[in-house]
């Protein structure tokens, strides 16, 4: 995915659709606790298990997600990126350098009253480091999260130090806020455009989160919490493009060894 900003839409419609289609067809929804049990052994995944999850913070995940959730039964991660929530009322969100209209995203309000649904877990998505930075002399853009940024002004990439400075604020902000509206620390770290840097995983983890999430290819599994894959569903699909999508990923990676220690996260 290139290191910038879009949304990807999908009609509350389709994914009502989407959510039966799993059910309907031996698909078993998780939590983000019950992958925790399973990785410390205190029980085991079902088969065919399936995490939704939902990033970036708009205000569409209270409006028209979560009524879907409760009305399915059906848990999801949702991880906010803390500077587009925080933009005050009236002012447009710099969404990774796209000036969006501030009621596309969620309050700290509504970060708070799902907080206290037992079928939504706050995740964390940076705090402002969802957009691409200069990453080399030739001008292209790589995730800020998971790369050193390139000064043109004095020629030098910025250093190790550097880096782990700025990662380590942006991480200690996001979950300092969102433990101070939620009254819990964030367990799952969602990275911006799936990029992963090991220094970055590694603040997080001294920070309490207990759970990384990608977008690389195929299933996840209990054993390696550090790199959740997950499928990007976008544009819309139709549900025989989903199904299509999903099964494609569960046939290549089928559950072997542990039988009930992997999952799809979506």
């Amino acid at each position: 995915m290139p290191p910038t900003s879009v949304i990807f839409p999908v009609h509350t419609s389709a994914l009502n659709e989407q959510i039966a289609w799993l059910l309907h067809n031996g698909y078993h929804a998780i939590s983000v606790q019950d992958i925790l049990d399973a990785h410390y052994g205190l029980k085991s995944l079902p088969p065919k298990a399936f995490l939704l999850s939902f990033d970036d913070g708009y205000s569409s995940f209270y409006t028209r997600v979560w009524p879907l959730l409760k009305a399915w039964n059906v848990p999801a991660l949702w991880a906010p990126v803390g500077s587009w929530v925080d933009t005050p009322a009236g002012q447009p969100v710099n969404f990774g350098g796209l000036m969006t209209p501030r009621e596309r995203f969620a309050t700290w309000e509504m970060v708070r009253g799902l907080s206290r649904s037992p079928l939504v877990e706050i995740g964390a998505h940076t705090w402002a480091s969802h957009y691409g930075l200069p990453a080399n002399p030739q001008g292209s853009r790589e995730p800020a999260a998971a790369n050193r940024g390139w000064d043109k002004t004095t020629g030098r990439y910025e250093s190790d130090a550097q880096f782990i400075r700025r990662m380590t604020d942006d991480v200690q902000k996001v979950t300092a806020k969102i433990h101070e509206v939620a009254g819990k620390t964030p367990r799952a770290w969602v990275w911006p455009y799936g990029a992963a840097s090991g220094s970055t995983l590694t603040i997080a983890k001294q920070q309490g989160y207990q759970l990384a999430f990608t977008l690389n290819d195929g299933l996840g599994n209990v054993k390696d919490l550090d790199n959740i894959p997950r499928l990007l569903i976008a544009g819309n699909p139709s549900l025989k493009a989903f199904a299509s999508a999903v099964t494609q990923i569960q046939e290549a990676d089928p559950v072997s060894g542990d039988a009930c220690g992997s999952g799809l996260c979506l």
